[in-house]
């Protein structure tokens, strides 16, 4: 006796809609381990950054160390001359304000590539976890 028709085209749907499903569960399962490598690349190299290759901040030119320029050539002109404790107060100053706007990006870069490993670590193996359950079934 022949098979009825809509039994085929259920199970037709139902191959279809698995497939969906599978792919849809590796396509997550691959963009949530993505993330996760990329942050984490992103702490160790925070890590390095921080502890194994600090930066010197006496080399770097930012606006504060200009302003502290300013100061030091304000006397050329013959207008008026800054004593030079100024000039040397100012340039601490400028590393102190380098040091804290490094930590902060540190804090920030680090806080947000943590957040992203929190939550693409439980979605990545969630999802491949069900990805494994269903090549089973």
């Amino acid at each position: 006796m022949p098979k009825p028709i809509t039994s085929t085209v259920a199970h037709k749907k139902s191959t279809f809609w698995e497939v969906i499903r599978t792919v849809y569960l590796y396509v997550v399962s691959l963009t949530a381990l993505i993330i996760l490598t990329i942050n984490i690349g992103r702490v160790v190299h925070l890590g390095l950054q921080t502890w194994l290759f600090p930066i010197d901040h006496g080399v770097e030119s930012t606006q504060e160390t200009e302003e502290c320029n300013r100061i030091k050539n304000y006397g050329t002109n013959n207008v008026k001359i800054t004593p030079p404790e100024n000039f040397d107060q100012c340039l601490e100053r400028a590393k102190e304000i380098a040091i804290r706007r490094q930590r902060n990006e540190h804090n920030r870069t680090l806080s947000s590539s943590i957040a992203f490993v929190i939550i693409s670590l439980p979605v990545w193996a969630l999802h491949y976890r069900r990805a494994l359950k269903m090549k089973k079934s």
